[in-house]
């Protein structure tokens, strides 16, 4: 499929608002042994970040795609199709000169063609209206298009707010109304499927699951540095400069968000929460204890 969406750099603005990826909750020390050995239960919990408002919410990201009923989880809501307008206008831009005048007689057929099967899409839809179990809602308020670029090879491709691009060589190497509709028709089945926002969750999904793995890992490791008696207030310094030293020290730009790495800043004050760090010193002057002793 043609790369048309440039999805990262299209999506930016759009998914802007989903919330941080992990965070780390309160840690409790347990109460003290005998002597200066404290007994530290570790009660850390990372949060999903795409669950929001507990469980119920949790469910209520499940959705089921119309005709295969196939359940997947998405984290974007249903308003996001009709709301991603800049990619295909960037794109427009982009092949300004080379597009096909909405006005020349093959637009007009292949148009003729996608209302053919827009109609069609709205008396199944009707239909569906009754099983509550299938997602729909995404479809409102979507103006669909379809837009020829004069490109030398055979691409296609669809915006997920009902624009759909096609190459000129492959809409002249398929003559026939029936042919063209194939094609045009499949590319209508990827927006009815959710098949882009459903991509957009996994890739987010993906990237939060390997930062809960970050952030777990180093405070792992600030507990294990801590018993082996080295100061754990030198951790989140220590990461700080990591992230100055990779370039990862821009809080939440979009870039940021979506690598693997957390900015050094956010790994710093992970660390830093006063009741990781009080657990962390626990160990460390508990170690420093045994050590003075033996």
């Amino acid at each position: 499929m043609m790369m048309l969406l440039r999805k990262q750099h299209s999506l930016a603005n759009s998914i802007a608002t989903i919330t941080a990826l992990s965070s780390l909750t309160t840690l409790n020390p347990s109460t003290p042994r005998s002597g200066t050995t404290r007994n530290v239960e570790i009660n850390n919990k990372f949060h999903n970040p795409f669950v929001i408002g507990g469980p119920k919410r949790f469910y209520s990201l499940f959705e089921t795609v119309p005709y295969t009923k196939r359940t997947r989880f998405i984290c974007l809501a249903t308003t996001f199709e009709r709301n991603v307008t800049k990619g295909f206008e960037e794109y427009k831009q982009r092949f300004e000169g080379r597009t096909m005048p909405p006005t020349h007689q093959e637009s007009v057929r292949l148009t003729k063609i996608l209302n053919n099967i827009i109609d069609a899409l709205l008396r199944e839809r009707n239909k569906m209206s009754h099983e509550s179990e299938c997602t729909i809602s995404h479809l409102d308020g979507l103006n669909w298009e379809v837009l020829v670029v004069f490109l030398t090879n055979m691409s296609v491709g669809c915006f997920p707010n009902g624009k759909i691009v096609l190459s000129w060589d492959l809409i002249r190497h398929f003559p026939s109304d029936a042919e063209k509709a194939t094609i045009i028709a499949h590319e209508v089945a990827r927006v009815v499927a959710r098949h882009f926002v459903e991509q957009v969750t996994k890739n987010l999904w993906f990237y939060a699951i390997h930062r809960m793995f970050e952030f777990e890992a180093d405070y792992i490791g600030l507990l294990l540095m801590a018993a082996a008696g080295y100061d754990p207030r030198v951790a989140p310094k220590v990461y700080e400069e990591l992230g100055k030293l990779s370039g990862h020290n821009n809080d939440f730009m979009f870039t940021g968000f979506l690598s693997t790495h957390s900015s050094g800043r956010q790994r710093a004050k992970a660390l830093a929460q006063p009741k990781i760090m009080e657990e962390a010193l626990i160990l460390y002057n508990d170690a420093r204890a045994r050590s003075e002793v033996n």
